[in-house]
């Protein structure tokens, strides 16, 4: 999803907030979404799972996008989109709101504009929250977006989510992206899908060609034609420190467990941890929450997903020091396996 998992700037729960997901049922055509909301403590590496009223909870699904916002009275994670069941039985246009001091979800009462949509990415930038690309459904089929919708918090109830005048440079799902502390977003690879008749989940999660290309958005317009990927790759954790955005694992050719870091500044790529150096360190995976916990200066890398034969998934939790170039195992996400999660930290 995937996804952008935004941090919050000078955060004060020291906590990393993990919502839904799927656990997957033995093939690609069945899983079981999930609507617990799982919360990480840095502090005496320890999980909460919170039991939240049903009336409250959204619906469970995967591949939501995320992103921390203030939505007029304070900071809230926000998710939106995502699937409820493989096979054309439903996506998401939903938006809920997460409040980490009551620790309840609501409906903001907002819906993306349009049908339901899965495995776009997203982040907040200006105030606003973004959804970008990902896959709509039409009768039998998947198909990637090209368009670009934007969340304005202080709009009119029930339509403050739009379409953008400024579409991406081209469509796409599972990308990945993160917003640096120059304040430009960045979006990294993806897959394209074209319509096939008969096209169905097991596709939408696996098929497609995967993309290379990297662009920015400063809030206003989208760059193109940025120093390229060496590989195309998708559904890889992606979390920003600074002025650098570090990409963990995903899929391109295989599953992938090295570590690549984007320097936004001088426009170019640095093979942080090539993946024959970390065999057993980063298990390969892709689908899996990554967020950057500033008080830690590590970024979170939780579940995923690390096989195809059955949908085979973890609930492997650990940490990347970007300074040291290390993985550290932490307390494991509580059960089920899950892969397609959304995460903020707050």
């Amino acid at each position: 999803m995937s996804f952008a998992y935004a941090a919050k700037t000078g955060w004060s729960k020291n906590s990393w907030i993990v919502y839904g997901g799927t656990s997957p049922g033995g093939s690609k055509e069945v899983y079981n979404p999930l609507s617990t909301t799982h919360e990480y403590l840095e502090v005496g590496d320890a999980w909460n799972t919170y039991s939240i009223p049903a009336y409250a909870a959204p619906t469970g699904k995967g591949f939501c996008v995320g992103f921390v916002l203030d939505m007029g009275s304070g900071d809230r994670f926000v998710i939106t989109g995502g699937g409820f069941a493989y096979e054309g039985s439903g996506l998401s246009a939903e938006t809920h709101e997460y409040n980490p001091n009551t620790r309840t979800w609501a409906s903001s009462g907002e819906n993306l504009v349009g049908s339901g949509r899965t495995m776009g990415v997203g982040f907040a930038l200006g105030g606003y929250g973004y959804y970008c690309g990902g896959h709509v459904l039409t009768g039998p089929n998947y198909f990637d977006q090209v368009e670009v919708q934007k969340l304005d918090p202080a709009g009119t109830a029930g339509s403050r989510w739009a379409t953008t005048a400024t579409p991406l440079g081209t469509a796409l799902s599972g990308a990945m992206a993160a917003v640096v502390s120059g304040g430009d977003a960045f979006v990294f690879g993806g897959r394209y899908n074209t319509v096939v008749s008969g096209y169905g989940q097991g596709d939408q999660l696996d098929g497609g060609t995967a993309q290379t290309g990297v662009q920015s958005f400063d809030g206003s317009a989208w760059t193109t034609g940025l120093a390229a990927l060496g590989a195309g790759r998708w559904g890889a954790g992606c979390a920003a420190r600074g002025d650098k955005v570090y990409l963990i694992g995903g899929k391109g050719s295989g599953y992938l467990d090295d570590v690549d870091e984007y320097d936004t500044v001088g426009d170019s790529w640095t093979a942080k941890l090539p993946s024959s150096s970390i065999e057993g360190i980063f298990p390969a995976r892709q689908y899996f929450s990554a967020g950057y916990s500033p008080g830690r200066d590590h970024i979170l890398c939780t579940g995923g997903k690390i096989s195809d034969s059955g949908i085979k998934s973890t609930t492997d939790h650990r940490v990347y020091d970007p300074v040291t170039n290390v993985f550290v195992m932490k307390a494991p996400l509580p059960t089920p396996p899950r892969f397609a999660t959304v995460g903020a930290v707050m």
